[in-house]
């Protein structure tokens, strides 16, 4: 476990957000009152939604996926996803009125929370730390990346928190024994690594499948580590969704579906990976890639994406004094599991397990 004082000093580099004005988003209309909940009539236009997504790697692919493979229409949305460098303009973002949904880590969304932030999970697809720390040849073990330059997003960002933790659980001290330098988005990282400019860089897959191919290691995988972690997740305001529930319920069925998709049909979701990756499957190594990043992520999607208590307790031990979990800092004031539990309710995640034979 990471020491109490670094979580702490993590945090409230995280909560350093800056919270835009309190004018409620500016949102499309709402859908019919007597639509069923999730789905617009068959005559009704579709409601038109905007989506930021806080970078591009395959943790974040499932609204991408859902909005490219058409499974939002077919509940009556028609979403256009925007990618974004990080958490905290995908924040700004939705709280600035450009997005009515985002797509980021759950660490970006806590520290909005308790930054007086009025943001809500509505489901989470990976509870894990999917990341890898890769290096160059002449590093072997994770020792040897004492007095070595790791890039990561940003300070406050999942990626930081993924390398301070990965350090912790190998000896090493993050800010002594290395250099963490923020370096922007996994492409931008590992472009530095190949370039020379830092020693190592975490990585998600594919690039961490793609590193061992260009002669680097791969020092630390944190995904085999069994560590619950909320790592993405998909959010609204919480006034947005008060507002518009029927809308919420929609784009969390598109959603849902992608995560089933992706496990069900392998070629399809490759295809439009390698669209919102810039991959060209015809390229061998590329292809590759596409094919063991399916298979990662396959195995880490849920059927069922809930956000966990356990999933956001490293960050939530250090809730600043006072506030307790059922405080507007805490699990219950960050998560809304009503959109998800009433889609249980009614029926439609045994649907879904029907059509995709699951």
């Amino acid at each position: 476990m990471l020491p109490r004082a670094a979580i702490r000093a993590f945090l409230l580099a995280a909560v350093a957000l800056p919270i835009l004005g309190c004018a409620s988003p500016a949102t499309p209309s709402a859908p019919s009152s007597e639509a069923p909940a999730g789905a617009a009539p068959a005559t009704a236009p579709a409601q038109h939604l905007r989506v930021g997504l806080a970078g591009v790697s395959a943790a974040l692919a499932p609204v991408w996926i859902a909005a490219k493979g058409g499974l939002f229409e077919k509940h009556g949305l028609a979403v256009e996803p925007e990618i974004l460098q990080g958490g905290t303009p995908t924040i700004q973002g939705l709280l600035g009125g450009d997005y009515q949904f985002i797509e980021t880590s759950g660490v970006d969304l806590l520290a909005a929370r308790l930054g007086g932030a009025d943001v809500r999970i509505l489901g989470v697809h990976i509870n894990t730390i999917p990341y890898s720390i890769v290096a160059g040849p002449e590093i072997a073990k994770p020792t040897g990346l004492r007095g070595k330059r790791i890039a990561v997003s940003r300070v406050g960002t999942s990626s930081d928190f993924a390398v301070r933790y990965a350090l912790d659980r190998v000896g090493l001290r993050a800010d002594s024994d290395v250099t963490i330098v923020g370096a922007g988005n996994q492409a931008t990282r590992f472009a530095a690594l190949k370039g020379g400019s830092v020693d190592a860089a975490v990585v998600s897959p594919p690039l961490n499948v793609l590193a061992s191919k260009l002669g680097l290691r791969e020092v630390v995988s944190l995904s085999g580590l069994g560590v619950e972690y909320a790592h993405e997740a998909v959010a609204t305001s919480g006034d947005y969704l008060n507002a518009h529930p029927d809308v919420a319920a929609a784009f969390l069925k598109g959603y849902v579906e992608s995560l089933y998709l992706w496990k069900a049909d392998a070629e399809r979701t490759k295809a439009l990976l390698a669209d919102y990756l810039a991959f060209d499957p015809s390229a061998q190594e590329e292809a590759q890639s596409l094919d063991e990043t399916w298979i990662a992520y396959r195995d880490l999607l849920p059927d069922v994406p809930r956000a966990t208590r356990a999933g956001l307790d490293l960050i939530f031990k250090e809730r600043p004094p006072g506030t307790d979990e059922n405080s507007g800092a805490g699990y219950a004031g960050l998560v809304d599991e009503g959109p998800l539990n009433q889609l249980e309710a009614s029926g439609f995640f045994d649907q879904v397990r029907s059509e995709y034979r699951r």
